[in-house]
């Protein structure tokens, strides 16, 4: 019930900021990450792509971003992926930012053709994000994000919370006032919470281009 308190509170406020339509700037980004997922063994690299939009007015924005679904091939076993992520921002000062929100991963996973059921997290983050500039043209950036709370749908009595970390670093360059293309690296780490699972390790590299109108 708390988690669909968050996201209506966030839902909420994308749209009070697209009430407010005067002096907004929009921002459409999409990103491939080619990156496999280790836990225990390692999948082959299969490339997501993840879609954003941003809104921001002032020294605030919200964002919505999708992973859209992503399939990885662990030795016979098929794990399908796909997330949304609702935030909401603050620019502290030109280069930093804190950001709040809330992400939901659905997983579903295949063994040798038999449907093996799904995995739901729910998972509220807090985290930071910064870049500095080179030259005129071109800048590093980061982001890193943490599970503040985080749940799952078939956790056991035994299990404790899950817990995720999110890590993102690279460069990016501004060929023109509406275009800027970067290229990083990505790092997502999922503690499901059961005692005899390892950590799961999504991660690889990321290239991307974000369109201002």
């Amino acid at each position: 019930m708390k988690k669909k308190k968050l996201v209506t509170i966030l839902a909420l406020s994308v749209f009070s900021i697209a009430a407010m339509a005067d002096d907004i700037n929009y921002s459409f980004s999409l990103k491939d990450w080619n990156h496999n997922f280790k836990q225990g063994s390692k999948s082959d690299y299969t490339n997501g792509s993840v879609f954003t939009a941003t809104a921001k007015k002032d020294d605030y924005f919200v964002t919505a971003s999708f992973l859209l679904p992503t399939t990885y091939s662990l030795n016979g076993t098929y794990l399908s992926r796909r997330d949304t992520d609702i935030a909401l921002g603050w620019n502290a000062n030109s280069n930093f930012s804190i950001i709040g929100g809330y992400k939901g991963v659905s997983s579903f996973q295949w063994n040798s053709g038999t449907y093996q059921g799904d995995t739901i997290f729910r998972i509220a983050y807090a985290g930071l994000s910064g870049f500095t500039s080179l030259n005129q043209n071109s800048f590093l950036y980061g982001t890193l994000t943490t599970s503040l709370k985080a749940d799952k749908s078939n956790l056991s009595s035994t299990d404790s919370k899950p817990k995720f970390q999110n890590y993102e670093f690279g460069y990016g360059y501004v060929p023109n006032k509406y275009l800027q293309l970067s290229a990083g690296y990505r790092v997502q780490v999922f503690n499901d919470g059961h005692p005899g699972n390892e950590k799961a390790v999504l991660s690889g590299v990321i290239f991307g281009a974000t369109y201002t109108p």
